[in-house]
């Protein structure tokens, strides 16, 4: 590198000081790791049960929603665990540790230990800590679930937050540095190193730890992540490979301790590895947000080294990133090479290697993984070979490169200088991170040393017992032939490591003796030199040293510490030399003498030999630390006590034991000392008696005294006391001490000590002269004559040690002579203490020395280790701490549930959290292999047997063991099992009624998520019924067979693809109505068959036999419908398991194109029913997919008004055109006609009167009786040819009266001004005026309900809107210009707006004010429908059906019964059979299907009144009510009003009688109807209406304008409060559509049949509903929209399918310019090109009704030639007349004309001048408004979907439609009954 000024210097290098990892295959320590690398190991393995469930995650499948493509990982064991109690963290807030914290915790503390760093001591430090994360699955299981807020606590937050990761370390450590948690995923610790080495370099910390951590705990984030293709579906990482394809994730936790290496060195750390520079940066706006930018890891790389002042091809090896995906290892390769390829021999390319492939992709944690693996190769000075790389990556050029991936365990790349590395890591979020690093220094070696014999004192210390044994256990496995010296094992454990409560010393000279003594306590025994114990929970214990009296002194005494303790043997030395001014000989001398010339016994030695013997056992005690809290001396031993407290100077503590021992000497042979164990106060008569040559010397305990004096006393008591068997025992002493033998030294003593001066005492002391505390002052010469001669009252004086806390005692002296008094009294006072020696006779001096301070040591003393063990001793290598690991856990119901999987059958799943007793499964072939054989229509289906298993399973787990019956099973919806997401099923048992329902979960890639019920059932065990089923005569019965393959051929060919496990019928036999079966056990479902009640692949055989038996053909080989699913069953019982070989026994009760019903049964080979199924129903596909609550609610429509703008209109007014109004004199008419006048029309008004004849008025108007059809004929016909008419506004409904209480007959006679009189006026219309007819406008006012809340409607006049909508959208489109709906204001102000709507038409057709505001109709799907509630019905009202015996009458009184009715009044005209006829009634009978279903009914127990009343008739339902409650049966609680007749024809044709006949049971039966039950309380009243009052039919007028009445009824009920719901019904599936085979020709139309069912499940959607009016028809608006001629759609329905129009917002604008575009074409078009043109529109109408290419024919083709017939013709005619507003004739069509000729006739009668300008040749006036010919439309588009034949040959004028109808019709037109 080139030379740095000082300030470009290279930073000083951080040490790696210690390590701390958990990392996958049991890597828990740097060491176990590195031997993990070197080893080649894959640790990566299959998803641990503990994390979630594989099954249920796990698909191949990478598209599968909610799935991850692989199962294969990097996992830790057990991370649920952790030792709380060692960091000081209560079980309550440990559950919610994130384990992310945890493991953190434990690697941060072992990165302590093996950096040799005592936390204790760092406490309070500058300590910093840096941590990378990046997940948080677990705050993820805390907050899952809608219910998992209530399960928060105040740990919570603290516990699951990414800012803990950093600050929960500096916490719990009391560390006061920087404390930072770094997200930038994957690069997270990385970043998180390089920030901890910024902040050492910048003196903000001195010591660092930095690292990170991943777990992964819930599935969601692998989910994630496999969808964004990251992982590798084998859960391997390929780095660098060719078959690279992602990663495997990893969990792990890696923490590094960093401080700067000048203090590393000095304070003798150990060094991995060196940190030498770092830096980061980030990708910016790369090619997207995760793909990495090689450019910036490049800049990265170059900065590392810059800082480090290395050149890049100083680096030998670099630890890459490395994850193994196809885009990001060329990258990296790229920018590496790029780098480090600089000045590199080619010979020498660098090597590189991810750690991924070994542990996986440890994201937060990968970096420092990477890091710790270098560190660690840089130490041992070798690589490890990287796995998975066998071919390398052809998208890197690694020769280019200079790179080279090292597949084997090989030694470090030889360098020039230090060895260095690099570490890469980037996040997948572009922040990039490289470290440089270098070897460690090299270790300084100590100075040789002799060896040395000595013992050491090794402890050891945990926070749990435990956790001491297993520190035992390890600490011995490490030990057992370890080359390390003892002393360093010791050094490091006292110095280096942490000092917990759990305290172990154990006492060895070698580390195999510690070796075998740590595991026999790890065992569980007591071994010798192991001492164990607890730091009390408070302060340190209180301690005492203990200086013993005579006796214990032996002739070996204390030798081996004099030559092994210097601190010892200089006390020694100095009482050595202060003694002997005294005497004449040498202490230390007599302490070495051999046995047998040792003076020990004698007392003139032995009192000073203890004393010095005891003031060098303190020094060395204080030297170890254990410093004295107070200090007591028994007898003799008081001189050292009061020495050691300071009370007595050393030189006076010399001179008290010389005089004391010298004089005492005198006393040898006097007398003996006996010890007794009696209390004192027993011995003290004996004393007493005895007299003064006995004393009692000494009372050491509550049993111990003893006693002292003439040896013949003695003696005598001695026998006594053996007598009564009382311990005593005479004394070795030659000495009567504490007798009156003590009398005769008095006077020498006290001369000898009188100059003492004693001080006061610095240290508590406790005196045994007195038994209490002294303060040393009163310890003049005469107290130690007391001490010599009274007794010695150690027992009370220990006892007030005791009182004042002491608890442990040390004692001084060569044997433990007074350890037994002592624990006796700490028994007496029940106080828990220590008692140890210094020495014990005949024992090594250091092992009893070095176990007495362990055992100080184990209970809380703190000891000077430093002195202890000296100077020299190095940091080893030691077992980590033992975790004490037990589990805290804790996540929210809902996360346990979705992780795990606890199934308790295979369909059923696992137990959820509910209510009411709940499993959850995901469906998935993967797991359940046969459902994929069940596949229909190309899709996979879970068969409906399923839902029988489930049922049955989840009754045994709720109610046990026996015979349940599965009732009402209702199957609503199939559950499709797509390739995109496995739905979740959930089965819920209501326990209380045995109600069992099934529903679906289902997700979809668009977004969509919701639930669904796919069935219900309900529960009940009875007793079955085991009537075996006799085979042979089954089969007998059964004439045609078919075998295995052709049955399956039919299957197929019904729509249904089975697989192996679903083509288990052999054979069958059919016969009438029956059929027979054979089924076998396929060989798939085998094995499985014990976990199932009865396999559901056996219980659809028998449904298929049935359904491909008893489906309609037409022919026997081939089925006229597609497939049919199971629907429902009524019953069905599991009588017995599966046999291997069954047979299927099916009885037909129905069957049709829609629906088959049966009996099944399923029996063993001897006809033992083994499944009993009752009322088996199932439909064809097509309609249960109508039966859906979405399809349902699809098909839901209703009339809105919606405001719109009262703009100009498109079409100007003509000013010369007459205008005919039908009105009354005044009002809005009169208003209205004289608007008109000043405006320049020409004005004719109409007024309707009783006149024989059409007379004139005087205002030039007319009046005409309008129940007289000729005379509208007579009118019209007069103004037509008096010069045209140009509109015709009919408002004599405005004058229709209307009250609450009006008859019912003048209701049905306004119809005469109304409705009917519209009738007549377009019959006449039709047939007066067959050229440029005016456009008609109906008026009314207040009719219709617009706005929310509408109030009453006008009744009578809404008839009106249903035969308008037949003129105007059916049968006379040219003649429409609309209708107008006028609010009741001021009749000036409502007149302006109609005018302004006649005469400036902007193609809206329907229209209505209400507060000025202008409306438009529009026909929406309801949006106003509230969720489904169940319709449940009373039992104790009637529920009154009027047509209540027809085909719909029927199915409304199933419907009330299924719903709980118990009382029913079916209404109709024709009464029933007798009952006792019912019985024998022939099946034709026409009333056979009413009786069976009154049989039915009655066998239910349902009550059915059949009233013969025609509800019209006003008298007659009258007399019916009042028999009713006449009677006592239950009062009325619901009506369905759905009487009704059809009596179709059209307009021109229709008579007066006709149109009356159908409007009565509509008008004046609704009417009754809602007179009669004003009162009374409803439920609901339902008008059951048609959707031809809204969208039209042609020859419906009078259909139409009963059904608009019920609307407006409905609506007006509603505005009253009372209940009212009128459904628009479309056509149903049944009755004359069916008898006359018309389901083609709606299907080609859009429009969907309703079925018997669909319209049972719509009648319960809309019962209770807010809207007041819906229309019920499923149509595709875009077919109708196309199939209509002309292809428009009224304006009514231009929000409909408006996504296939061009032009969706402007339908009905766009539909009036698309009728004026090709006459505007033609105006441009020059004169003579005109024919031309107009013959090139005509031939594109022609092809495209014959489906020709125009091609095919010319212009002068014939086109009755072509194919043309009638059906064509008509459609021929209609679009010219949509289009070019011209009558053509079809008669024309059909007898053979070409398309020239056909515009050469046309082009006559077409207007193509602009109005104002002159009329062309043949037109008509400019501006005339007659230019719109009879039929012509030009208003938006055509038809509504209805009979198309009808709307066209409305179309057609009366001569030609006779000889068309003639031709067309074969019948005459008849009259049918609803």
């Amino acid at each position: 590198m080139t030379d740095r000024s000082p300030a470009d210097a290279p930073p000083e290098p951080l040490a790696i000081i210690g390590i701390g990892c958990r990392f996958p295959g049991g890597a828990t320590t740097p060491a176990a790791f590195w031997d993990l690398l070197c080893a080649g190991v894959d640790a990566t393995g299959e998803l641990p049960r503990d994390r979630w469930d594989a099954g249920k995650f796990y698909d191949p499948d990478p598209a599968k929603l909610g799935k991850t493509n692989t199962v294969r990982g990097g996992f830790l064991d057990r991370i649920d665990t952790f030792d709380a109690p060692f960091f000081g963290i209560a079980p309550r807030e440990a559950i919610w540790l994130d384990p992310q914290q945890r493991l953190l915790l434990q690697a941060a503390w072992e990165a302590l230990e093996d950096g040799g760093q005592v936390a204790a001591r760092l406490a309070g430090s500058d300590t910093g800590v840096f941590m990378g994360g990046f997940t948080l699955d677990y705050q993820l299981l805390q907050n899952y679930g809608v219910h998992s807020r209530y399960e928060l606590q105040s740990h919570s937050a603290t516990g699951m937050m990414m800012t803990m990761l950093a600050n929960r370390l500096s916490y719990v450590f009391d560390f006061r540095g920087p404390s930072l948690a770094v997200d930038t995923a994957c690069s997270g610790s990385l970043v998180a190193v390089h920030l901890a080495a910024r902040s050492l370099w910048s003196g903000e910390c001195s010591l660092a730890l930095a690292g990170g951590v991943n777990v992964m705990i819930a599935p969601n984030m692998t989910i994630a992540e496999s969808k964004g293709g990251f992982l590798a579906p084998d859960g391997r990482c390929k780095a660098f490979d060719a078959s690279a394809d992602g990663y495997a994730r990893g969990e792990g936790v890696g923490v590094v301790l960093l401080k700067p290496l000048s203090r590393a060195l000095a304070d003798r750390d150990r060094v991995h590895a060196l940190i030498r520079g770092t830096a980061v940066s980030q990708d910016g706006h790369s090619n997207g947000i995760t793909v990495p930018n090689g450019d910036a890891q490049e800049a990265a790389i170059r900065a590392a080294c810059r800082q480090a002042g290395i050149a890049p091809h100083e680096v030998q090896y670099v630890e890459a990133h490395g994850t193994g995906t196809p885009v990001g290892d060329p990258v990296e390769a790229g920018a590496i090479g790029r780098v480090f390829s600089e000045g590199r021999p080619a010979d020498r390319p660098l090597v590189i290697g991810s750690v991924k492939t070994n542990i996986g992709h440890l994201e937060a944690a990968a970096g420092v993984a990477g890091l710790i693996k270098t560190a660690l190769a840089l130490e041992h000075g070798r690589i490890p070979g990287q796995l998975h790389h066998r071919t390398p990556n052809p998208a890197i050029d690694f020769e280019g490169l200079r790179l080279r991936v090292q597949t084997r365990p090989g030694d470090w790349p030889e360098a020039a200088g230090p060895r260095h590395a690099g570490v890469n890591s980037f996040g997948f979020g572009g922040t990039n991170a490289h470290v440089v690093l270098e070897e460690p220094p090299a270790a300084r070696e100590p100075a040789p040393t002799a060896p040395q014999r000595r013992r050491y004192l090794v402890p050891l210390s945990a926070r749990a017992p435990e956790a001491l044994a297993d520190l035992a256990a390890s600490l011995s496995d490490a030990l057992s032939g370890a080359p390390d010296d003892l002393r360093d094992i010791g050094w490091t454990r006292a110095l280096r490591r942490d000092h917990h409560d759990h305290r172990l010393a154990v006492v060895a000279g070698t580390a195999a003796e510690a070796a075998a003594r740590l595991r026999a306590f790890a065992a569980g025994d007591e071994p010798r030199g192991v001492t164990a114990g607890h730091v009390p929970a408070k302060e340190r214990p209180k301690l005492a040293f203990v200086c013993s009296g005579m006796g214990p002194q032996w002739w070996a005494m204390a030798r081996r510490l004099l030559e092994s303790e210097p601190v010892f043997h200089a006390a020694v030395r100095r009482c050595d030399r202060e003694l002997a001014q005294h005497t004449g000989w040498s202490l230390l001398a007599e302490l070495l003498a051999p046995e047998e010339e040792s003076r020990m016994a004698e007392t003139e030695v032995a009192q000073p030999a203890n004393f010095a013997v005891q003031v060098g056992l303190a020094e060395l005690w204080r030297s170890f630390g254990i410093e004295p809290d107070g200090v007591v001396g028994h007898s003799t031993g008081e001189v050292a006590a009061q020495y050691l407290a300071g009370v007595l100077r050393f030189e006076d503590a010399i001179r008290v034991t010389y005089y004391r021992s010298s004089l005492q000497q005198r006393a040898t042979g006097t007398g003996r000392m006996l010890a007794v164990g009696m209390t004192p106060e027993t011995l003290n008569q004996a004393v007493a008696d005895a007299g003064p040559l006995v004393s009692v010397a000494a009372v050491n305990s509550p049993t111990a005294v003893t006693l002292s004096g003439d040896a013949g006393i003695l003696r005598s008591m001695a026998d006594q006391l053996e007598t009564f068997g009382v311990f005593h025992r005479f004394l070795t002493v030659k000495v009567p001490y504490h007798s009156h033998c003590m009398d005769p030294l008095r006077e020498d003593l006290e001369k000898g000590l009188a100059d003492i001066r004693p001080a006061v005492a610095t240290l508590p002391l406790y005196s045994t002269v007195t038994g209490t505390r002294v303060d040393g002052r009163g310890a003049d010469a005469r107290y130690w004559w007391q001490n010599v001669r009274a007794t010695v009252l150690f027992a009370a004086a220990f006892r007030q040690m005791l009182a004042d806390g002491y608890t442990h005692f040390v004692e001084l002296g060569p044997h433990p002579v007074l350890a037994g008094s002592m624990r006796e009294l700490l028994a007496e006072q029940r106080q828990e203490g220590l008692v140890v020696p210094s020495l014990r006779r005949d024992e090594p001096d250091d092992d009893v020395l070095l176990g007495s301070l362990g055992a100080l040591y184990s209970h809380g003393h703190d000891v000077d280790w430093t002195v202890f063990y000296g100077e020299g001793a190095r940091l080893v290598d030691l077992p980590p701490y033992p975790w004490q690991l037990k589990r805290y856990w804790n996540e929210s119901a809902e996360a346990r549930e979705d992780r795990h999987s606890a199934a308790v059958h295979p369909l059923l799943g696992q137990p959820m959290n509910a209510t009411h007793p709940t499993w959850e499964r995901e469906i998935t072939p993967r797991l359940l292999p046969f459902l994929a054989d069940h596949r229909v229509q190309g899709n996979t289906v879970l068969p409906g047997a399923a839902f029988v298993e489930l049922a049955l399973a989840a009754a045994h787990e709720v109610y046990g063991e026996g015979d349940y019956t599965l009732d009402a099973l209702e199957l609503r919806k199939a559950l499709v099992l797509p390739a995109t997401a496995d739905p979740r099923l959930r089965t819920t048992l209501h326990q209380e009624t045995g109600r069992v329902e099934f529903a679906g979960f289902a997700a979809s890639p668009g977004g969509a998520r919701t639930w669904t019920l796919h069935a219900s059932a309900r529960l009940v065990r009875r007793p079955p019924d085991r009537v075996a089923r006799d085979l042979a005569d089954a089969r007998a019965r059964c004439g045609q067979r078919v075998s295995h393959d052709a049955f399956y051929d039919l299957v197929e060919r019904m729509g249904f693809q089975y697989g192996p496990a679903f083509r288990t019928v052999q054979e069958t036999a059919t016969g009438p109505g029956r059929a027979v079966g054979r089924v076998t056990v396929p060989d798939s479902v085998r094995e499985d068959l014990g976990s199932y009640r009865f396999h559901p692949s056996l219980i659809d055989a028998a449904f298929q036999v049935l359904l491909t038996s008893a489906a309609p053909r037409e022919t026997d080989a081939a089925p006229t419908f597609g497939p049919y699913l199971p629907v429902g069953i009524d019953s069905i019982s599991v009588l017995g398991r599966p046999a291997d070989e069954m047979h299927v026994v099916a009885e037909v009760v129905t069957a049709d194109a829609r629906v088959i019903v049966s009996d099944l049964a399923l029996c063993d080979a001897g006809g033992r029913v083994l499944v009993d199924i009752r009322g088996f129903r199932a439909q064809s596909l097509d309609t249960a997919a109508g039966l859906t609550p979405e399809r349902i609610d699809q098909g839901l429509y209703e009339v809105q008004w919606h405001p719109a703008p009262t703009g100009g209109g498109t079409e100007p007014d003509d000013p010369q055109a007459l205008w005919v109004l039908f009105t009354g004199a005044g009002g809005v008419g009169a208003e209205t006609a004289a608007l008109l006048t000043r405006a320049g029309h020409r004005v004719v008004t109409v007024a309707p009167g009783p006149v024989p004849e059409p007379v004139g008025t005087p205002a030039d108007g007319y009046v005409l009786d309008p129940t007289r059809p000729e005379h509208y004929r007579e009118v019209l016909g007069e103004l037509a040819h008096g010069g045209g008419i140009g509109g015709v506004v009919h408002l004599w409904g405005l004058d229709l009266p209307f009250t609450e209480d009006m008859p019912v007959t003048a209701l049905e006679d306004g119809q005469d001004r109304g409705a009917l009189s519209v009738l007549h006026l377009m019959q006449a219309l039709a047939a007066q005026v067959t050229r440029r007819l005016p456009r008609v406008w109906l008026v009314t006012r207040r009719a219709q309900a617009v706005g929310a809340a509408p109030g009453p409607l006008a009744l009578p006049q809404s008839p009106i809107w249903g035969i308008g909508r037949v003129i105007g959208h059916q049968e006379f489109t040219g003649l429409w210009g609309g209708m107008i709906d006028l609010d009741a204001g001021p009749d000036a102000e409502e007149a302006r707006r109609l005018v302004h709507e006649i005469t400036a038409r902007d193609g809206e057709d329907q229209i209505a004010y209400r507060d000025g505001q202008r409306h438009v109709a529009r026909l929406a799907r309801s949006d106003s429908l509230a969720p489904p509630f169940p319709l449940a019905l009373r039992d104790d009202v009637t529920y009154l059906v009027t047509g209540g015996t027809g085909a719909l009458g029927r199915l409304v009184a199933a419907f009330l019964a299924d719903r709980g009715a118990r009382h029913l009044v079916l209404m109709s005209r024709t009464p029933p059979p007798p009952p006792d006829t019912w019985r024998t009634l022939p099946a034709d009978h026409a009333q056979r299907d009413l009786v069976d279903d009154l049989l039915r009914w009655e066998a239910r127990g349902i009550r059915v009144h059949c009233a013969a009343v025609d509800c019209a008739d006003e008298a007659r339902l009258h007399a019916w009510s009042a028999e009713h409650r006449r009677l006592g049966r239950p009062p009325v609680g619901g009506v369905v009003h759905a009487a009704g007749v059809v009596e179709d024809e059209l307009m021109p044709r229709m008579g007066r009688d006709t149109f009356r006949r159908v409007l009565r049971p509509k008008l004046n039966s609704g009417w009754l109807l809602h007179r009669l039950f004003a009162g009374t309380p409803l439920e609901f009243f339902v008008l059951f209406g048609s959707v031809g009052s809204v969208i039209a039919s042609a020859g419906q007028a009078n259909y139409a304008s009963a059904n608009a009445f019920l609307d407006a009824l409905a609506h007006h009920r509603r505005s009253l409060g009372l209940p009212a719901l009128s459904i628009g019904w479309g056509p149903w599936s049944v009755g004359m559509v069916e008898k006359l085979g018309l389901e083609q020709m709606y299907a080609r139309r859009g429009i969907e049949l309703i079925t018997p069912e669909a319209g049972a499940r719509i009648l319960g959607r809309l019962i209770g509903q807010r809207p007041a009016q819906v229309v019920a028809i499923t149509a595709d608006w875009a077919s109708a929209r196309s199939a209509s001629p002309g292809a428009q759609l009224p304006p009514m329905f231009g929000d409909l399918g408006a996504a296939d129009a061009d032009h969706p917002a402007q339908t009905a604008t766009d539909a009036a310019a698309g009728a004026d575009a090709v006459l505007a074409a033609l105006r441009r078009t020059p004169e003579p090109d005109r024919p031309d043109a107009l013959a090139a529109h005509l031939h594109a109408i022609a092809a495209l009704v014959l489906k020709l290419d125009p091609a095919d024919f010319g212009d002068d083709a014939n086109l009755s030639g072509l194919g043309i017939d009638s059906l064509m013709a008509v459609e021929i005619k209609y679009r010219v007349e949509a289009t070019l507003r011209a009558d053509i004739s079809v008669l024309d069509l059909l007898q053979g004309v070409t398309v020239r000729d056909l515009a050469a006739r046309i082009l006559p009668l077409i207007v193509l001048a602009e109005p104002g300008a002159p009329a062309e040749p043949g037109g008509s006036p400019p501006g005339d408004p007659s230019e719109t010919t009879a039929t012509g439309a030009d208003t938006p588009g055509g038809e509504a979907p209805g009979d198309e034949l009808a709307a066209l040959l409305a179309q057609v004028p009366p001569d030609e439609l006779e000889r068309l109808l003639d031709e067309l019709e074969a019948d005459p037109p008849r009259t049918r009954r609803e």
